[in-house]
């Protein structure tokens, strides 16, 4: 049984290692080749948890392939428009001005209920305010919506509006979340500050977020 766990730790953070390598674009947003690849590391990885008798080396060994093939094969994908398209194809336009064109629809094996059911997703449910929708390469759905449905912009009223600063979260669960300090300008002894004029401490605090705005919000732990 012992035996059996260390295996699947080791594998485990084998798998996340590689993950890790072959960058965050494999986490979130697969292309073809990188769903393949996901899924077949995982295979290897349940082979020797599985089978106590094969050496765990041998999945290292396919897992660490893999890994470099699929780095190698990303290298040269970005640097071939050619191959890219062969490998991941390309954006696909289901819908033109409102029309859905059926022959891409066909090629792209989407019914339309999976296009309704996306738009919806995109908070659309007229097909007369898509201006264009286009299938990407990881099978996400794209919506431009027309000019006359979309909410008037300060650009277009000519007016001035001031930007909005970037938000980051400082402390979690009573834990100081330095990178984000240096995101938003902040620095452990402002935040200490802030939270002294409160009569609080990093330990009593559920969350706290802040921006380059110099705004910044705090929730006591046990508080809504």
């Amino acid at each position: 049984m012992w035996m059996t766990f260390y295996r699947t730790v080791i594998l485990y953070i084998a798998v996340m290692i590689a993950m890790r390598i072959m960058g965050k674009r494999m986490i979130g947003e697969l292309q073809p080749s990188e769903l393949v690849v996901t899924i077949i590391i995982s295979e290897l990885a349940a082979i020797p948890m599985q089978d106590l008798e094969r050496p765990i080396w041998d999945g290292f060994v396919a897992i660490i392939t893999l890994v470099l093939l699929e780095v190698v094969s990303a290298y040269i994908i970005m640097h071939s428009n050619r191959l890219r398209h062969v490998v991941s194809g390309k954006p696909a336009v289901v819908i033109r001005d409102g029309v859905i064109d059926q022959r891409v629809m066909k090629k792209n094996r989407m019914t339309v209920d999976d296009l309704m059911e996306t738009l919806r997703q995109a908070n659309v449910f007229d097909l007369s305010e898509v201006a264009y929708a286009i299938v990407e390469t990881n099978g996400k759905l794209s919506v431009q919506k027309r000019a006359v449905v979309e909410p008037v912009t300060p650009q277009q009223l000519k007016i001035s509006a001031p930007q909005p600063g970037l938000s980051a979260l400082l402390i979690c669960d009573g834990v100081l979340q330095r990178y984000s300090l240096e995101l938003v300008g902040f620095d452990e002894k402002k935040v200490r500050e802030l939270l002294s004029s409160r009569r609080l401490e990093i330990k009593d605090v559920y969350l706290m977020t802040g921006s380059t705005a110099g705004d910044y919000v705090i929730i006591e732990k046990g508080k809504t």
